[in-house]
């Protein structure tokens, strides 16, 4: 944490796990009411591959590109959905978010 950050200027992402929703009411009321929440969409049964790659478009913004050699292993089309607008656009080192999975999240 940085002089210019407290806990509550860090965003908090939480990703549901292994067939999980992506909405508020799965994760209860156990977040500070301060933080600004972003809750994760993403495949229910995604591969771990996909999951990380869908996180980081919903982030920045941009079309989901899993990789040609991804897509052509495992069958399924290159390009995912498209996230008009980022979910966090500025996330960097400077500045970072926290993470909170489920399961597999």
């Amino acid at each position: 944490m940085t002089q210019e950050n407290s806990n509550t200027d860090i965003p908090v992402l939480l990703i549901h796990g292994f067939l999980g929703k992506g909405e508020s009411l799965y994760w209860g009321s156990g977040i500070d009411e301060r933080r600004y929440v972003i809750v994760a969409k993403i495949g229910p049964a995604s591969s771990l591959h996909d999951r990380a790659v869908e996180l980081f478009y919903q982030l920045v913004g941009g079309t989901v590109d899993y990789g040609v050699a991804h897509s052509e292993e495992f069958g399924h089309d290159r390009f995912g959905v498209t996230f008009e607008t980022a979910a966090y656009p500025k996330w960097s080192k400077e500045h970072p978010i926290d993470l909170v999975g489920h399961s597999l999240g």
